[in-house]
């Protein structure tokens, strides 16, 4: 599947995610700080990366910042907080989805299915002008583009 990782400060819930996304099929990857965070992105480039934002002693905001600099590879992101609060901040924006910490766990799925299908489909925008629908105006009945010098 995908490779998954997990950027928490708090032990037990980095245990609880790795048995679950585990369980899930993907390959994962813990991380509890800021260090190990960018001696890991040195050196591998997950799929995903599960971050709590609100990390204690720097801020988790911080690396999020980090992991979508410009210059970076690109990666998805998901924000995993306890505080709902949290996304009212700006800078939540920079991530591509977010779920509320819970120990029902089916958001936290949806969620990665739905960042890691955008990932692997991306929706490309292509025009076709003019528009099927659209008629080119000197295809109308009743108008010219010339008018008057014909």
């Amino acid at each position: 599947m995908a490779h998954i990782l997990l950027v928490d400060d708090q032990h037990f819930l980095l245990d609880f995610l790795l048995a679950e996304v585990t369980q899930m099929g993907h390959e994962v990857s813990c991380v509890n700080g800021r260090d190990a965070l960018f001696v890991f992105l040195e050196q591998h480039t997950p799929d995903l990366v599960l971050l709590d934002p609100n990390f204690k002693g720097f801020q988790g905001w911080d690396l999020l910042r980090e992991i979508k600099s410009p210059g970076r590879c690109p990666i998805p992101t998901i924000l995993f907080t306890s505080f709902e609060a949290t996304l009212q901040d700006p800078r939540s924006a920079l991530a591509d989805g977010y779920v509320i910490k819970n120990v029902d766990t089916q958001d936290l799925k949806e969620k990665m299915a739905e960042v890691l299908s955008a990932v692997k489909n991306p929706v490309t925008h292509h025009r076709q002008w003019p528009l099927r629908t659209q008629q080119k105006p000197f295809d109308v009945p009743g108008r010219s583009l010339f008018a008057g010098k014909e």
